[in-house]
């Protein structure tokens, strides 16, 4: 007969040298666009970066200036409609996650994945890439589908995709899977495949 118990304790992930691999911990912020704003003006210091950002009633892109979040056909967005929001460059991201009528973020650096185990992995857009005004447009005529991400098009790839980094963990009998995930930004997928 096989005994089965709901959990008491939370998984413990261990990581494959032996040392502990703990998900960053996740802090709180005011569910306020200043508080927000400042807590992604600490993570990337003044460099610019990708945005996506899920909300109640819609999901759009967007960038972050440096300064400011812009988002494409949302203005001004309110922090009180977020599910998630992730800003992203290349060696960062910083995630915010709505939990009751907190918003909570964690942040993970390049800085900070020295010996972590990862998986890079790339999720090809559906749709054909375009440009418009210096942005990046994916269409998809079959489906009536567009959206505009404000990367600059390459002008000569036809395939985009959201390259992602999947941070592996172990639970203490050695089963491995994916613990955290960050974005690392929007790619041309043409000859990657």
């Amino acid at each position: 007969m096989i005994d089965i118990r709901l959990a008491t304790e939370p998984l413990h992930l261990g990581h494959s040298d032996g040392q502990p691999f703990v998900c960053l911990p996740m802090r709180n912020c005011a569910a306020e666009p200043e508080a927000v704003i400042s807590a992604i003006r600490e993570v990337l210091e003044g460099r610019e970066a990708a945005a996506f950002l899920w909300m109640a009633n819609a999901a759009v892109w967007g960038k972050w200036t440096g300064d400011a979040l812009e988002f494409i056909n949302l203005e001004p967005w309110d922090p009180k409609y977020l599910v998630e929001l992730r800003v992203f460059c290349e060696d960062a991201e910083i995630r915010f996650v709505r939990s009751g009528d907190t918003i909570r973020f964690r942040c993970i650096s390049a800085a900070e994945e020295a010996g972590k185990d990862y998986v890079d992995s790339l999720a090809p857009f559906y749709g054909e890439a375009k440009e418009k005004d210096g942005c990046l447009i994916i269409e998809d005529e079959a489906r009536k589908f567009s959206m505009e991400i404000p990367v600059p098009y390459d002008g000569k790839s036809t395939t985009y995709g959201l390259a992602t980094r999947n941070y592996i963990g172990q639970n203490e009998i050695g089963q491995a899977g994916y613990v955290d995930s960050r974005f690392l930004g929007v790619v041309s997928v043409d000859g990657r495949r």
